[in-house]
């Protein structure tokens, strides 16, 4: 026989015969509780029921065990209930967790992309300076390629077209 100490924290459990009355039952449910029941079960023979007792809302769940095949004995549903409170709240700490952490996400994407464009946007402003002069057409001045990626490439073309330009004026 099923004790009340040997389930779960807050669980209760029903046997329910091929009728769908109580055979076992580790608390007694409330007739409403039963009836709603009994209306869920001839819909479907596993799933959920929520109903309402000493102002507090409950959720059982239900699934039938086929005995026929084995035992040639009618089909039992057995019936685990919980309050409502307690059977939601590991989905109600989790609700509480992803809100924080994903705007947490959302915060260092976004100082991780501000870090990235000062780091792009610095290269390209040197860049800019350096070609001033040459816009100013002091074709004399040079543009510094420091860097060795796309940024010290982009800067080594004005000295390419520098050289060209100054060939063209000393021909």
């Amino acid at each position: 026989m099923l004790l009340r100490s040997d389930l779960p924290y807050l669980t209760g459990a029903c046997v329910l015969d091929e009728a769908h009355k109580p055979l076992y039952c580790s608390e007694q449910l409330p007739q409403h509780a039963l009836d709603g029941l009994d209306a869920a079960i001839k819909l479907s023979p596993s799933g959920s029921h929520v109903w309402q007792a000493r102002q507090e809302s409950y959720v059982s769940g239900f699934r039938e065990l086929f005995l026929p095949s084995q035992f040639d004995a009618p089909a039992w549903t057995v019936v685990m209930s919980l309050p409502e409170m307690h059977a939601l709240a590991p989905a109600r700490a989790l609700g509480q967790l992803v809100l924080p952490v994903g705007l947490l996400g959302l915060l260092v994407a976004a100082l991780l992309s501000l870090v990235q464009v000062r780091r792009t946007m610095g290269p390209l402003g040197e860049l800019t300076a350096a070609t001033k002069p040459i816009a100013a057409r002091d074709f004399e001045s040079r543009v510094p390629a420091l860097r060795d990626d796309e940024f010290g490439e982009l800067a080594r073309e004005p000295d390419q077209l520098l050289f060209v330009v100054r060939a063209k004026i000393l021909a």
